[in-house]
Order: structure tokens, then sequence, then C-alpha cells
């Protein structure tokens, strides 16, 4: 049986879940310390460090999204019971 995604369902459990990974170093610890902004389609993860001025600046960002595919099932409304 095939299910159609509800993609905001599915990009509010992504960023949650990277949202976890900020507050519990127990998940995976990092050295630079993270925030997690929610996109229209996902999250982005930035890596902060202070710079000389003591301003928390982005030294790398990690942006998870999701996107629709041409020419998949999906695509073609072909998901649902099966």
């Amino acid at each position: 049986m095939w299910h159609s995604v509800d993609t905001q369902v599915f990009c509010n459990s992504m960023f949650q879940w990277a949202n976890t990974l900020t507050t519990s170093g127990q998940n995976m610890p990092f050295v630079l310390p993270q925030k997690v902004d929610r996109t229209a389609n996902g999250f982005t993860m930035t890596f902060l460090k202070a710079n000389p001025q003591d301003e928390f600046v982005s030294v790398g960002d990690i942006e998870a999204q999701v996107e629709s595919i041409p020419g998949t099932r999906a695509e073609r409304g072909e998901l649902g019971s099966r």
C-alpha cells in the first residue's frame, strides 16, 4: 500500500529532529554551538563561533529541504492506495 507524504508534517519532523541535536549533547556532541531555523521546506542548522567583537557568526551551515522531483510517483499523483 502506497501513501502520500504530508510534506509539512515531514518538514516539522525534520526541524524537531535537528533541534534536538542542538539541545542534547548525548545525541551528537558538537564542538561549536548551533542554532536551527525553520525554512519553508525544511531547516537550516548553523554552526556558530564568536568573532573578536564577541558576536556569534556562522562558520558553516547544513540545509535540509524536501523537494518535489519531476517524474516521481508523487509528482504524477500516483500515490495513494495500491
